[in-house]
């Protein structure tokens, strides 16, 4: 300490000056700093900053994913009815070609629904037939083992004739037509 006394009293400014710097420096630690209370208003308003910062942007988040969703929605409703007129125009399609081949196939087989029927109709006629019956009458050997018998023939009718021949040749020429022997 007596070394510290020496330095005083040899230098007398230098120590006037580090003892006043030595104050303004207990002073400056020891005031109260009203800049304190101004700094945790001001942190105070940028937490609410930062605070309304989030909030808005969550909203965006909430905006933009509302967004998605409509749009999502908006384009499966579109791709469904897209899929139902497609759907739908190619059963109609296909409904229009199938009536058309039934058409010409109808068209086609006229003819020979016609040589058919006309077929039908004289196989009907070839069947006809007549039924005739004849009594025979015995009167045996004087009497004896005299008895009667009755005999039944079918013939064809004139008609059923003229129609069996007339599908006779029929056949044989569409066989004949069609590439038969």
């Amino acid at each position: 300490m007596e070394h510290i006394k020496a330095f005083f009293h040899k230098h007398p400014i230098e120590s006037a000056l580090l003892g006043g710097v030595a104050i303004i420096a207990l002073y400056l630690a020891l005031k109260p700093s009203p800049a304190s209370n101004g700094n945790s208003q001001e942190a105070a308003l940028q937490q609410a900053y930062f605070q309304a910062e989030g909030i808005q942007a969550q909203s965006n988040a909430a905006i933009q994913v509302a967004g998605i969703t409509t749009s999502a929605q908006t384009a499966q409703t579109q791709i469904a009815a897209n899929a139902s007129t497609t759907n739908a125009t190619t059963y109609a399609n296909l409904d229009t070609t199938i009536n058309a081949q039934n058409n010409n196939t109808a068209i086609a087989s006229l003819p020979y629904a016609e040589e058919s029927q006309l077929i039908d109709a004289l196989a009907g006629v070839s069947s006809q037939s007549t039924t005739t019956t004849s009594q025979n009458t015995d009167s045996g050997f004087l009497g004896i083992g005299a008895g009667s018998s009755a005999s039944t023939t079918t013939a064809p009718t004139a008609a059923a004739s003229h129609a069996a021949d007339y599908l006779a040749s029929l056949s044989n020429g569409l066989f004949a037509q069609n590439g038969g022997g």
